[in-house]
């Protein structure tokens, strides 16, 4: 029997209906026109006015709904990102995704001790090599609390770090000074090689966040200098419901597309066509601890509910996952980081971070990041779906086989098994192999080989002329 095709099915869910993403689209539009949103930032007024906004006491703009969807249209459905080297690694389109490291955390888990300590400059240079080692990591947020540097300069030196050891895509959040931004342009643009390259084959990402409820503050000022660059730029809120947002999961929902779409339609008005990447981590906060949890249920459910507004407004969409609020590598962190995962990646999240965060993104920890690599790689398995064709249908395999025989030795078998997902760090041995083996834990074993990476693995270093402008970079902010 003949089929003559191939079709592969990605898995896929919807948390929202059609009517229901209708109605949080129109009641979107319709908090923007009425109550509109608080703007502090003297551009960004000046081209809401030009564009048809009205402008009213302590800076409130209220926004037609035609800004908003022309802002939409205008925003890119497709955003691509290189390494550090150049090459093209991240494409943020359809179903796609691609995941990356913490941001913002205080501490960090020592990997001798199993305590949580400040996080220091050498942490970042772990952090990055380890990010450049692990096959599933694509980008690397920004600590933003490295504790043994000069505040004012801790940023530009983190960044320069990432830079050094590692190739994947930076990330810049942590809410960044103008001073900082501008710094990082200039480091981004001398490993580019030049401003207008930097801007045709971008590698770095910047991040940046309205104030909840519905004030646009630093963080628009930041995306609007990125904008001239032709960088780009996530804007996505975290409003908490019950404290920054409505409570109920509609109403938290409708506030996070607010702010966002606000943010998009001002820096679209700055520069039409700008790479805007729509976003979002509506949650609720738990009214037991007063705590914004970050392994919750409702995280997950609302970022996917989220994601899905992005897809029907043709966007890319920035995800969370692979955190949680355990506060060690337990059965507990295992199901918040599979949880939050398995959603992201069904909703068709794009740029999925915070990945090794937990004790609610209090702490990061080194060996969580290798436990959601090998989580992330089983879900790219699974994401591939089902291949039906005339070698994976088997006809003629199981005609030949026949009642009662076995698949063991035949051809189809042999040419199909390492189609078979493998793990890296978790164990598949019978007892008695693992107990012969010393009786390791998935917590042992990661602790293991995170200190084996971190000592080992080289990145690939930069030329010499490049290092020696960084330092110089470097020597110059510590005289400002």
């Amino acid at each position: 029997m003949k089929t003559n095709y191939t079709e592969i099915r990605h898995p896929k869910f919807k948390i929202l209906s059609e009517d229901q993403i209708k109605h949080l689209h129109y009641a979107t539009l319709e908090l923007l026109e009425n109550t509109g949103v608080q703007v502090n930032n003297k551009e960004a007024l000046e081209l809401l006015d030009g564009a048809g906004a009205h402008i009213g006491d302590n800076n409130i703009v209220k926004i037609p709904s035609f800004l908003v969807e022309e802002a939409i249209r205008n925003a890119p459905s497709r955003v691509v990102v290189n390494d550090r080297e150049g090459n093209r690694r991240i494409q943020l389109e359809e179903y796609r995704s691609f995941f990356g490291g913490e941001s913002s955390n205080i501490n960090i888990m020592d990997l001798d001790t199993g305590e949580p300590r400040s996080c220091t400059r050498k942490d970042v240079k772990s952090l990055s090599i380890l990010h450049d080692y692990l096959p599933r990591m694509d980008f690397m947020m920004m600590l933003g609390q490295i504790s043994d540097v000069d505040e004012k300069i801790r940023k530009r030196v983190e960044f320069k770090e990432i830079l050094f050891n590692s190739t994947c895509t930076p990330l810049v959040g942590s809410d960044p000074s103008l001073e900082d931004v501008e710094a990082i342009l200039e480091m981004s643009a001398l490993i580019a090689g030049s401003y207008k390259k930097l801007e045709e084959n971008p590698f770095v990402i910047f991040y940046n966040e309205p104030i909840s409820p519905l004030i646009h503050d630093h963080g628009l000022s930041i995306a609007l200098k990125v904008t001239e660059y032709g960088l780009p730029v996530v804007y996505t809120p975290m409003p908490i419901g019950g404290a920054t947002a409505p409570l109920t999961f509609a109403g938290n929902l409708v506030m996070n597309n607010a702010e966002c779409l606000s943010g998009i339609t001002i820096i679209q008005l700055k520069r039409k066509g700008s790479k805007t990447i729509y976003g979002g981590i509506p949650s609720p906060m738990d009214m037991r601890t007063m705590i914004y949890p970050y392994g919750a249920p409702e995280l997950s459910l609302l970022c996917s509910a989220m994601a899905e507004m992005g897809k029907y407004y043709g966007l890319p969409v920035y995800g969370t996952a692979g955190c949680g609020d355990s506060k060690s590598l337990d059965s507990q962190t295992g199901v918040e980081f599979s949880f939050s995962g398995i959603f992201q990646c069904l909703s068709g999240a794009n740029l999925i971070h915070d990945v090794g965060l937990i004790d609610h993104a209090n702490i990061c920890s080194y060996e969580a990041h290798l436990l959601m690599d090998e989580l992330i790689d089983m879900l790219e398995h699974v994401m591939q779906g089902v291949k039906i064709n005339d070698i994976t249908l088997a006809l003629e395999t199981i005609d030949e086989v026949g009642h009662g025989g076995n698949f063991v030795d035949t051809q189809n078998t042999y040419e199909n098994f390492k189609d078979i997902w493998q793990p890296r760090w978790f164990d598949k041995k019978v007892y008695e192999k693992w107990e012969s083996s010393g009786k390791k834990s998935l917590k042992d074993r990661l602790n293991k080989e995170v200190k084996k990476i971190i000592s080992e693995h080289q990145p690939k270093k930069l030329s010499p002329e490049k290092i020696k402008e960084l330092n110089k970079m470097e020597e110059g902010w510590l005289k400002q």
